[in-house]
């Protein structure tokens, strides 16, 4: 069992819904997943913090940061039709800079620069091909 932190897009109901269906298989495969949009409704926060934007944009930063710092490895999830989120791009880089696994499932054949693709420890087009690898590795 690992620590996988989600980075993926979830700014739509349909991101958010792909993202659970699929952090739900890594769950049944014993692994612990930390998905952001899973800690706080953005209008929930913002409330919280009297409307102040800025500091509930900064709850959410430095909850995800002490997230990356626990995981041991990163799933990069992209499945839909447009182009990678900058959220789900700085996680990635995070993680690989912290130097953890970083997995980069591509279920829609987005055509990734370099930077990704090869930033990329394990590349696949499929959550049952990562948990696969992660099986292979140990993990």
């Amino acid at each position: 069992m690992v620590d996988i932190y989600w980075a993926a897009p979830l700014h739509d109901v349909e991101d958010r819904e792909r993202n659970t269906k699929a952090a739900s298989a890594f769950r049944a495969a014993g692994h612990n997943v930390y998905m952001p949009q899973e800690h706080g409704v953005w209008e929930q926060c913002l409330k919280n913090f009297n409307g102040d934007k800025q500091m509930t944009r900064s709850y959410f930063y430095h909850l995800d940061i002490i997230a990356m710092n626990r995981s041991n490895i990163c799933v990069v999830y992209h499945s839909r039709k447009t182009g990678p989120s900058e959220g789900q791009l700085f996680e990635m880089g995070y993680m690989k800079a912290q130097g953890k696994v970083v997995i980069l499932i591509n279920e829609v054949g987005w055509d990734f620069n370099l930077m990704p693709e090869f930033g990329a420890d394990f590349y696949c087009e499929s959550v049952e091909e990562a948990i696969a690898f992660m099986q292979a590795e140990g993990f």
